[in-house]
């Protein structure tokens, strides 16, 4: 697959498409779970005994797995990746027409929408073919697998249709503004959306607030609960709510997830837990690693309580630690214990060390796998969570100000 590289791409980080690289790479195609590819060849060592569409999915499953030859270039080693999902795409098609009912006819729309999609983010090829595909598609979906898979793309190709007008209409105003000339707009909407040939200001995430996409999003969702799509969008979304602290939505949307034991579900319960945990009594005990001294919070009720969840290795956070220290020297009300997320737990020491701080510090070895971290969503350092004098959690906080806006006002 080119996914991995295409979600690096000049390309890929130009549109509306650049997030939907993204929402690919981590939900590659069902048909590439369990296969992929080919005309007319059988795979090696394929069983004698697989019918003739079998051998076809056989042949294309093993193109799709083949690897580049090596010694090659990167740029050769591109070329040849994206020849490779030309053919990939010519053979799914051909398994559409000649086995229009066989088993993997729902792998193989899958696999061509995709790899037209890879096409578009990684060689220039016009994104309207992949819209003109979705929309066909869409209008005779042989099942409702393939409709999800059609309603996706269009979901996508609508936005960018969207921007794309919005950007046409624009353009010439913002030309004229500097002064004369005439305008051929990046990503016009001739022959459908295109990806905008213009440099973006940054490379896209799904996490930017991007209330037209979320919007989109939430649509598709409601409309297909049982899509492949939706567990990955729904996760976007999720995030999107606990930016915003709406607990309706990362309700609503914590149960489109998947599994009961799915890692996005457990992260999103854990999250759910520290939202919901705000204004009642949170107690933290541990043994201090370096010490072995039991610690427990509920000692320290009348003063505030920071837990500080950092780690060495990061910058960010060894600057959090110190705003907290010097905080603490200044103020003999506030207590602070630390959750290091160093691994092994001898190099959070270490920095403790160097950082000149004494506060008690629970280090279970496990890094982001570590038993805290599990339990209250925490995926990003400096984390600071705030207990007020009551032991209630008041707050918690992340990011480069984080220790700032968590230290208590005196």
């Amino acid at each position: 697959m080119l996914c991995r590289s295409n979600c690096r791409s000049a390309g890929c980080v130009s549109s509306i498409f650049a997030k939907a690289a993204v929402l690919t790479c981590l939900a590659a195609p069902a048909a590439l779970a369990q296969s992929p590819a080919g005309v007319g060849m059988v795979a090696p060592g394929a069983p004698a005994a697989l019918s003739a569409d079998e051998q076809l999915w056989a042949s294309i499953r093993a193109m799709e797995s083949s690897d580049s030859p090596a010694g090659l270039s990167a740029p050769d080693r591109f070329a040849w990746h994206s020849e490779r999902s030309r053919q990939v795409l010519a053979r799914a098609r051909a398994y559409q027409s000649l086995y229009p009912g066989g088993p993997r006819r729902d792998d193989a729309v899958e696999l061509e929408l995709a790899k037209l999609f890879e096409l578009i983010t990684g060689t220039g090829l016009p994104a309207s073919e992949l819209c003109a595909r979705a929309e066909r598609v869409a209008a005779g979906a042989p099942s409702r697998r393939a409709l999800h898979e059609a309603e996706y793309w269009r979901m996508i190709c609508d936005v960018e249709r969207r921007r794309g007008a919005a950007r046409a209409v624009a353009a010439p105003a913002a030309e004229s503004a500097v002064g004369g000339g005439t305008t051929s707009p990046g990503g016009g909407v001739s022959g459908g959306p295109q990806v905008p040939s213009v440099a973006p200001r940054k490379a896209a995430s799904v996490l930017d607030r991007d209330a037209e996409l979320l919007g989109a999003y939430a649509d598709y969702v409601r409309r297909f609960p049982d899509s492949r799509r939706t567990p990955r969008l729904a996760q976007v979304l999720f995030e999107d709510a606990a930016a915003r602290s709406d607990l309706g939505d990362m309700r609503a949307m914590a149960v489109l997830l998947g599994p009961s034991d799915s890692l996005a579900l457990r992260s999103a319960a854990a999250t759910l837990r520290r939202f919901e945990t705000i204004g009642r009594p949170l107690w933290v005990t541990f043994r201090d690693s370096a010490s072995g001294d039991p610690i427990d919070t509920r000692k320290w009720v009348g003063s505030d309580v920071l837990v500080v969840v950092w780690a060495g290795f990061d910058a960010e956070a060894r600057a959090a630690v110190a705003t907290v220290e010097q905080a603490r020297a200044s103020d003999t009300g506030l207590r602070v214990v630390g959750v290091n997320l160093d691994a092994p737990a001898c190099e959070g020491q270490r920095a403790a060390r160097e950082l000149g701080i004494s506060w008690p510090q629970w280090n279970d070895g496990l890094g982001w796998a570590g038993a805290f971290s599990q339990e209250w969503g925490i995926r990003e350092v400096p984390f600071i969570l705030r207990l007020d004098a009551e032991g209630r959690l008041a707050g918690f906080y992340s990011g480069a100000d984080a220790a700032r806006r968590a230290v208590p006002p005196r």
